[in-house]
């Protein structure tokens, strides 16, 4: 294909992209769809930011959004276009092999609403998957909403949050747990920052305040399992940065790290600790004693939860133990034995489906991460030499799921949630990243516009729009 020479383009070969940035188009084919997904997205709002959790809790408001947005989204036509998706035949498979395993389950009961509750949190992939990829701006709405949600979430959890043996949880809802709250944080960071990238002076330094609530309430959650995934999450984030970006990122550390250090409470500051080591030696303070110690315990529980799981899982290699039945299981083990049961869960989301669904389930799941993995990479991949605004808001946008996901993959280790919604969620945000990456290549060389869109000619590009904007 022939490209023009991007670094002597005029004027008017730069007004079309402007036409796709600044969303004045309509967003979607239909007015049907545009309503569906708006419907879609108020609801992402709302279970992501958990503001219902503290109030209108009487008025059962997600289950309705729910109802009235999928009702939506199946009318406007999205279920079939995420079903003509691999990721899409892949969650019916998972979803369908959790309905088989259920005459199987060493209590069938609870395993039905199990499978009920993971039906409804895979419903989510549907709208995501077949609505949103149908233009730059719907995708960019998208992100916009989990970056507010998330926001919301952590200003949340530091005035609505408690203390639990000196760790921050939620008072109510389901992120009462401090790991679990660590996680969403976690996740919901790196949406969040793309959602400021576009703005612009005193705006932009105000939204980059907003990332002190996600840090704080991070830290103080006192999660091992937040660290290691918050690690590997700054880790892939610093390597693919420019020295710029690297300089910022290291002294956000930095100052994360002494802050840390110098206002948490040193039960806290020990627990942390356990990750490198477990000694109480030189220890006087009783109850920091008393927490590295218990620090120490959850560590040696949860290797011999994994040990269990994975026995299990040999031991009922097909269809497992039943959905959500970990802990019914290993208690009635307990019980055979005349010992005391703790009735926990696998704490490991990965040996949580292959102990409970079976290894063949299993398979479904992974390969659900990993074309969510796939198609974000071939996303990015698209766009990523190219200088271009629309490509730059692709790659950014890439990243941030990426980088959020890696964060859910590595905590899905310490954590049993794997029937919770945001596998599925990431599964659909994938497949609309992967399809506006496409659409917009392929208009950007119906243009002539090169995928190696030089730094110049953006430079061009912005100084044409502002002159537009002002015509």
């Amino acid at each position: 294909m022939k490209y023009h020479n991007t670094t002597n383009l005029q004027p008017q070969d730069l007004f079309e992209p402007p036409n796709r940035l600044n969303a004045k188009a309509p967003d979607l084919a239909t007015a049907g769809q545009t309503f569906a997904l708006t419907l879609f997205l108020i609801y992402l709002f709302v279970i992501y930011s958990r503001a219902v959790d503290f109030v209108l809790t009487g008025l059962h408001i997600p289950a309705i959004l729910f109802l009235m947005s999928m009702a939506a989204a199946f009318l406007s036509g999205a279920v079939p276009r995420a079903l003509n998706t691999f990721t899409g035949i892949m969650i019916v498979a998972f979803l369908g092999w959790m309905c088989f395993s259920v005459p199987f389950s060493v209590w069938k009961g609870g395993s039905v609403q199990v499978v009920r509750n993971t039906m409804m949190a895979a419903a989510v992939f549907f709208p995501l998957a077949g609505l949103g990829g149908m233009s730059l701006a719907a995708m960019q709405r998208v992100m916009r909403v989990f970056g507010w949600a998330f926001l919301v979430f952590a200003v949340l959890s530091l005035f609505m949050a408690t203390f639990a043996a000196q760790r921050l949880a939620l008072q109510q809802g389901v992120y009462a747990n401090p790991n679990d709250l660590a996680q969403v944080l976690l996740m919901g960071l790196p949406f969040w920052i793309v959602s400021i990238r576009q703005w612009k002076g005193p705006l932009y330094l105000l939204g980059c305040l907003g990332v002190i609530p996600f840090l704080i309430s991070i830290v103080k959650t006192g999660s091992r399992g937040g660290m290691i995934a918050g690690g590997a999450m700054f880790l892939v984030a610093f390597v693919r940065s420019s020295i710029a970006t690297k300089a910022k990122l290291m002294i956000v550390a930095l100052v994360t790290l002494v802050s840390a250090f110098i206002v948490l409470p040193g039960e806290v500051r020990y627990r942390y600790l356990t990750i490198f080591s477990v000694t109480t030696d030189n220890v006087e303070n009783e109850s920091v004693l008393a927490s590295q110690e218990s620090a120490a315990l959850s560590a040696q529980s949860r290797k011999e939860l994994l040990k269990q799981s994975i026995r299990l899982t040999i031991k009922n290699p097909l269809f497992g133990v039943g959905p959500g039945m970990f802990p019914v299981a290993m208690a009635e083990e307990h019980k055979k034995r005349d010992e005391w049961a703790p009735w926990k869960v696998t704490h490991n989301a990965y040996t949580q489906v292959s102990s409970e669904c079976g290894i063949p389930a299993l398979v479904f799941y992974l390969l659900i991460l990993g074309q969510t993995l796939r198609l974000t990479m071939r996303a990015r991949r698209r766009h990523m030499m190219s200088q271009h605004p629309v490509s730059r808001s692709i790659v950014e946008a890439a990243s941030a799921i990426q980088i959020s996901f890696l964060g859910f993959a590595v905590f899905a280790f310490f954590l049993s949630i794997a029937y919770q919604v945001h596998a599925f969620a990431f599964a659909g945000l994938a497949v609309l990243i992967d399809r506006i990456s496409e659409k917009e290549a392929a208009a950007l060389s119906k243009q002539g516009i090169s995928p190696a869109f030089t730094a110049a000619a953006a430079q061009q590009f912005a100084a044409v729009s502002s002159l537009k904007s002002v015509w």
